[in-house]
């Protein structure tokens, strides 16, 4: 009986510990998705405001969010991971937004300009003539000797 007892304490030890990082990783899956898309939703993809939301969102899905160490050390372990972002990107096509039109709207609100609206005049800098007569100095532009 205490065979028994200790075999199945054992295996539902190794069960749980199992689901637990299955779990763990959906979960994060589940946090990345829905904080991308509350973001994407936003005016502003850049606001700092979005910060505080984001992180309730994690610290939903059991993540401790608020503890920078912690969530570079979840990202490290998952962001990497090919798996996890392919299932991240499958469920971002859920997202009621366009990414890539969102980003670039958001880049436009802070100041810049897109490129294909850019004239060389934007870019370009105008180099105003030397006015003081001097000469400039003569530099040496032969190779010094070595010994």
């Amino acid at each position: 009986m205490k065979k028994f007892l200790i075999i199945a304490i054992a295996l539902s030890l190794v069960l749980t510990a199992c689901i637990k990082k299955r779990d763990e990783k959906k979960a994060y899956i589940d946090a990345t998705v829905e904080a991308t898309c509350l973001v994407l939703q936003s005016e502003n993809i850049f606001d700092p405001k979005l910060e505080q939301p984001v992180r309730d969102i994690y610290k939903k899905y059991g993540f401790k969010s608020d503890d920078t160490d912690v969530m570079r050390t979840v990202t490290a372990k998952y962001g990497k991971d090919q798996e996890i972002k392919n299932q991240i990107k499958a469920d971002l096509s859920k997202c009621p937004v366009d990414f890539g039109q969102k980003v670039k709207d958001s880049v436009q609100k802070v100041g810049e300009k897109p490129a294909e609206e850019m004239k060389p005049s934007d870019t370009a800098t105008k180099v105003e003539p030397k006015t003081d007569n001097k000469a400039a100095p003569k530099v040496d532009t032969k190779p010094a000797k070595t010994k």
